[in-house]
């Protein structure tokens, strides 16, 4: 099978000729991924880890964004469904693991094997894209999605983040949750499956990923998703437009013992030139759980004023979520129902601090730490793969550590003061809190503490 090349060396060639003087040589001299396509379409990336095993994956240019108030949640059962169709004595007999994860905007089915058999891994992935739904198997997995609904509302983090997207996107597919609702997931019939996949499983939307292969080995292997209808054989559905709304979404119940809540702005998708600037500012902010020792001694201002003394909350944390033409960037907390405006107060004003008062010492930290977090998510062929597979899908290359690295290192104090203005000062917010939120200000109280009043 040919497979054609798609881009050139992913290899930062010189320091001198790239500004690359920080990087280390060995992130510099790192074996370049290989990036190409099949014959049919399906692009494919492989990356040599020199280990034993292998994680090989499909990932589809489809999700939850996809779907209607009437299907909602088919992405995730269809998924389900291929993974399950596998015999499970072929999934034995190769010792591995098989998972499918789906989101917003991708579907992404994956198998960590011994390096000998990732090529049958990939067949065997191949064929349940390409086979017909079974009735048995797709009320298995129903009844399984069902239970992930509920462990998923009684996740205190999850819950409220898919109420988050409900109220920032609100009344477009954005905001539908990715497991679907109880309703919409019964209502799913195996037609309704085969008709989605024959529609958005195509090969114009697909990649095909392995940390662990080489380029010809994936190429060889990856033959069975030739297969895969063409670009021309399936009908193209555009998704709906991604219209971030200012509102909030309140849930209160006094029974529970604490108040979860998240707070997030808009901020651009992935092919912002500014991504790795707001993946910066999240390190500002930080992380922090009840159970960490950094209490007051985090670098972090944000966490020092929520864990000084008596702590304000339970646990705190920034997050960025990105999407292809929009994103959220905010605050998660965990707090007492008697510290609900305190906890706000401090969120609202660090997250308006870093538009005036960021300083050269937090941003150098706050560099520091994104490059550990970037080294860190490169670790194991799992963690590789799936970040192989985002890439191809929302930039259509692999970008390489060196290219991050030296993108982080020329970060400057001024200009993320300024990708913080842009979409945090005087701007409107999104808000869900579930839990005894009675002391918890209402928008306007919140909205007023977006913007510093500076002459």
């Amino acid at each position: 099978m040919a497979c054609r090349s798609i881009s050139g060396p992913a290899r930062l060639l010189s320091k001198s000729a790239r500004g690359l003087s920080s990087v280390p040589e060995y992130l510099v001299n790192a074996p370049a991924a290989s990036v190409g396509a099949l014959g049919s379409g399906v692009k494919v990336c492989a990356e040599e880890t020199g280990g034993a095993t292998a994680t090989v994956g499909v990932f589809i240019d489809v999700g939850s964004r996809y779907e209607n108030a009437a299907n909602n949640g088919i992405a995730n059962v269809a998924a389900q469904v291929c993974v399950d169709s596998i015999p499970a004595a072929d999934k034995a007999a190769l010792g591995g693991h098989f998972s499918a994860v789906v989101d917003r905007e991708k579907t992404a089915i994956t198998a960590t094997v011994l390096k000998k058999d990732a090529g049958k891994a990939l067949g065997l992935i191949a064929s349940s894209l390409a086979g017909a739904t079974n009735a048995d198997t797709l009320e298995c997995e129903k009844a399984g999605v069902v239970s992930a609904i509920q462990a998923a509302r009684d996740a205190p983090e999850t819950a409220v983040m898919e109420h988050l997207h409900s109220c920032a996107y609100l009344d477009t597919a954005m905001g539908m949750p990715v497991l679907g609702t109880y309703g919409s997931v019964s209502m799913i019939q195996a037609e309704d499956v085969d008709k989605f996949k024959s529609t958005f499983y195509t090969a114009d939307k697909t990649v095909v990923c392995a940390a662990g292969m080489t380029s010809g080995e994936l190429t060889s292997a990856a033959s069975g998703f030739d297969a895969l209808p063409s670009a021309g054989a399936a009908v193209e559905v555009a998704a709906d437009p991604a219209i971030f709304t200012g509102s909030d979404i309140r849930m209160r119940f006094d029974s529970m013992p604490e108040t979860s809540l998240a707070i997030a702005f808009e901020i651009p998708g992935w092919n912002s030139p500014e991504v790795v600037h707001y993946m910066a500012l999240a390190e500002v902010l930080g992380t922090w759980e009840a159970t960490s020792q950094k209490r007051s001694n985090a670098w972090q201002v944000f966490l020092q004023q929520i864990t000084e003394e008596d702590c304000v909350g339970t646990a705190a944390s920034s997050f960025m979520t990105l999407y292809k033409d929009t994103g959220l960037f905010g605050i998660y907390g965990q707090m007492p129902d008697c510290r609900n405006e305190e906890f706000m107060y401090y969120a609202t004003m660090n997250l308006t601090r870093l538009c005036h008062r960021l300083t050269d010492t937090e941003t150098e930290f706050a560099k520091a730490a994104l490059k550990s977090k970037l080294l860190a998510a490169q670790d194991g062929d799992a963690a590789l793969c799936n970040t192989m597979g985002e890439q191809m899908l929302a930039l259509g290359r692999r970008v390489s550590l060196a290219e991050m690295v030296a993108r982080v290192d020329a970060l400057t104090t001024a200009e993320l003061k300024k990708a913080a203005f842009d979409v945090l000062s005087d701007q409107e917010h999104a808000l869900a809190a579930v839990g005894p939120i009675y002391e918890l200000p209402d928008y306007n109280w919140i909205r007023r503490r977006s913007f510093w009043l500076r002459y």
